[in-house]
C-alpha cells in the first residue's frame, strides 16, 4: 500500500457498500397480479410488455447469499464453502488495516429488495456484524427507494399501504429528521476536520417510486413533527459546525440516488428530481461556513461503479460532474450483493461489477493543510462469482487510484 509522499498520514477510512437488497421470505404480495398486468399490456405492446417484466423481476430480485459469504470470507480469509476447509487465503483486514486509524462502515441504501420488515432487520444485522469485523461499532446507514416498497410494487399498493409503511419503516429503523448531525474526525494536527452529513432522497409516493426517481426536499417529505427542509437545514448544521469548532472541513455527504447521475442518465427513472436546484444549493449555501455544503457525494442506487475503474479524476478541480461544481465529486459504487438475473457474459468489465464494494482512503497533505489526499480501491466479485478480490487498475497491479481534494 503506497502514500503519495512519506510524509503524508492517514486519517480515515471509509468502507462503502450500498443495495445489498436482501430478501428473506417468500416472493413479494401480489406478484402473480403484476405480471398478470404486465402480460395483458405486453399483449398491446410486446416491447413495453418485454421492458416492464424486467423491470419488475430485477427490482423484486434479492440478494446472492454466495456474495454475503464471500465478502465475510474476504474479511476473515476463510476458505468459501465450496473450497476445501484447509485452503488459506490472506485476510481482507489485514490487507486493509492501516495505521490504526479509524474505519467507518457506510451503507448508502437499498438494504431489501421489497421493503418487508424482516428483510431489512437482517440486513443490518448482517451488516453490523460485519461492521464489528472491521471495527466499527457503529456503521453509518441510509435507506433507498427499494426500503420504501411495502413487500409489493409501489404502482399497486394503496397510498394508505404506503403511508403506514413509511410511518413505521421510519419509527422502526430511521428514526429522526435528516439530515443528521454529522460524524467528524480530526486530519492530523491542522486543525482541520473531516465532517459526514446524511440526507434522504427517497420518495414513498406511489408513481415516482415505482420510477425509482428521488429528491431532496423536506424530510420526511409528507411533513408532520420534525420535517425539515434538508438543504437549507444542512447549511444551518454547517454553519453551527463551524462556529463550535475552528479550522476548515472537508465535508462528505452520503445520499441514496447520486446527485450527478452517471451519464447517459435514463429518462424518466432513477434519477434526483431538481438536481439542478440540489447543485445550486450544494455549491452555494454554506450557512456562513468556508466552501460548498459538500466536496464529496457518496451514493448508490445505479449498481455500476462511477467514476469508472481507473478513472478517478487525479484532481477534483480538473473534472466537472454537474450540477455539482468544481472541486465536487460524485462517486457511486454498485451492489455488493443483489442476486443476478441473468449470466454475465462477454469480457469483464470491473465498472459493472456484479457484486462490489469500494474503499476510500484520506491522508493529509503537509504542506497543503486545506488538501486532502484520497486513494480509492475496488474490491469486487469476478462476473459475480468466487472470491472477492483487490481489482488492478493497471497492468502492473496497482490497485489504489489517487485524486487530491482541495477544500
Amino acid at each position: 500500500m503506497t502514500t503519495t509522499t512519506t510524509a503524508s498520514k492517514p486519517v480515515l477510512q471509509i468502507v462503502h457498500i450500498s443495495d445489498l437488497h436482501f430478501h428473506v421470505g417468500p416472493a413479494p404480495q401480489n406478484d402473480g397480479l403484476v405480471k398478470r398486468v404486465i402480460s395483458l399490456i405486453a399483449g398491446v405492446n410486446a416491447r413495453f410488455g418485454r421492458w416492464l417484466l424486467d423491470y419488475w423481476e430485477d427490482g423484486r430480485a434479492g440478494h446472492a447469499t454466495d456474495a454475503l459469504i464471500a465478502f465475510e470470507c474476504f474479511l476473515t480469509g476463510k476458505p468459501m464453502p465450496h473450497e476445501p476447509a484447509n485452503t488459506f487465503y490472506p485476510t481482507g483486514l489485514a490487507a486493509l488495516s492501516c495505521n490504526d486509524i479509524p474505519t467507518w462502515l457506510v451503507d448508502t441504501g437499498d438494504l431489501a429488495s421489497v421493503g418487508d420488515d424482516a428483510s431489512i432487520r437482517a440486513e443490518i444485522a448482517w451488516v453490523d456484524r460485519m461492521a464489528a469485523l472491521l471495527g466499527d461499532g457503529d456503521p453509518i446507514r441510509l435507506y433507498g427507494n427499494h426500503d420504501a416498497w411495502p413487500n409489493k410494487f409501489p404502482a399497486i399498493a394503496s397510498k394508505a399501504t404506503l403511508a403506514t409503511h413509511r410511518t413505521n419503516l421510519r419509527k422502526n429503523f430511521f428514526p429522526g429528521a435528516h439530515p443528521l448531525y454529522p460524524r467528524s474526525i480530526p486530519i492530523g494536527s491542522t486543525g482541520n476536520r473531516i465532517d459526514l452529513y446524511r440526507v434522504n432522497s427517497v420518495i414513498h409516493d406511489r408513481w415516482p417510486n415505482t420510477r425509482a426517481l428521488g429528491q431532496l426536499r423536506k424530510d420526511p417529505h409528507w411533513g408532520g413533527a420534525g420535517a425539515k427542509d434538508q438543504l437549507p437545514e444542512l447549511a444551518k448544521l454547517v454553519a453551527q459546525k463551524a462556529k463550535q469548532q475552528a479550522g476548515r472541513a472537508f465535508r462528505i455527504l452520503l445520499s441514496h440516488h447520486p446527485v450527478h447521475y452517471p451519464p447517459p442518465p435514463p429518462k424518466g427513472v432513477m434519477t434526483l428530481q431538481g438536481a439542478a436546484t440540489v447543485g445550486k444549493q450544494l455549491i452555494n449555501s454554506t450557512g456562513g461556513a468556508t466552501g460548498p455544503l459538500a466536496h464529496l457525494v457518496l451514493s448508490g442506487h445505479t449498481h455500476n461503479l462511477y467514476p469508472g475503474h481507473g478513472t478517478l479524476p487525479a484532481n477534483a478541480g480538473t473534472t466537472r460532474h454537474p450540477p455539482l461544481g468544481l472541486q465536487q465529486l460524485q462517486l457511486v459504487v454498485g451492489s455488493l450483493s443483489k442476486a443476478i438475473r441473468y449470466a454475465a457474459g462477454g469480457s469483464y468489465v470491473v465498472d459493472a461489477e456484479p457484486h462490489q464494494f469500494q474503499v476510500l482512503r484520506f491522508f493529509d497533505l503537509p504542506g497543503y493543510p486545506d488538501s486532502l489526499v484520497m486513494k480509492r480501491t475496488v474490491i469486487g466479485r469476478n462476473n459475480g462469482s468466487g472470491r472477492f478480490a483487490f481489482m488492478p487498475v493497471d497492468p502492473s497491479g496497482e490497485v489504489w487510484e489517487t485524486s487530491i481534494l482541495n477544500f
